[in-house]
C-alpha cells in the first residue's frame, strides 16, 4: 500500500512514474522533499529520486503505476561517463536497494497484513 520514506541511490537516473490505476476514492500521494502529488490517471511526473520520497496510499484498491528510469540529460562527455557507471556499478547499487526496499515492504506486509 504505501512505501516508506527512501532516497534513490545514484543521480545518474532521473525516475518516470506514469498513473496506470489509480483508486478514485483517496487517491494516493507522492511526496518528493516537501512537494506533495496527487496521482491521476494518464499523468506522469519525472523526478530526481535520489530526493527523499515516499508514497502514501490509504485507499482499499490497487494502483498500477510504471516506473522507468530514464537517464539524466547531460554534457557529451558526461553523459558518456555517466553511461558506463549505469551499466556496471549503478545496476548493483539499484539491484541492492531493489531488494532493500523488498525485505522492507515484505516485512511491513506481515506485521499489518491485508484484511482482504
Amino acid at each position: 500500500k504505501s512505501i516508506p520514506c527512501h532516497a534513490g541511490p545514484y543521480r545518474g537516473y532521473l525516475r518516470y512514474h506514469l498513473a496506470l490505476k489509480v483508486p478514485r476514492k483517496n487517491p494516493p500521494s507522492l511526496r518528493i522533499k516537501d512537494q506533495w502529488y496527487v496521482w491521476q490517471e494518464g499523468k506522469a511526473i519525472l523526478f530526481d529520486d535520489t530526493h527523499y520520497h515516499e508514497v502514501v496510499n490509504r485507499a482499499d484498491d490497487d494502483r498500477v503505476v510504471l516506473v522507468v528510469d530514464v537517464l539524466r540529460p547531460l554534457p557529451p562527455v558526461a553523459y558518456f561517463v555517466n553511461r558506463l557507471i549505469a551499466r556496471g556499478p549503478a545496476r548493483y547499487v539499484y539491484a541492492k536497494g531493489i531488494m532493500r526496499m523488498s525485505r522492507l515492504v515484505s516485512r511491513l506486509h506481515k506485521q499489518f497484513p491485508s484484511s482482504t
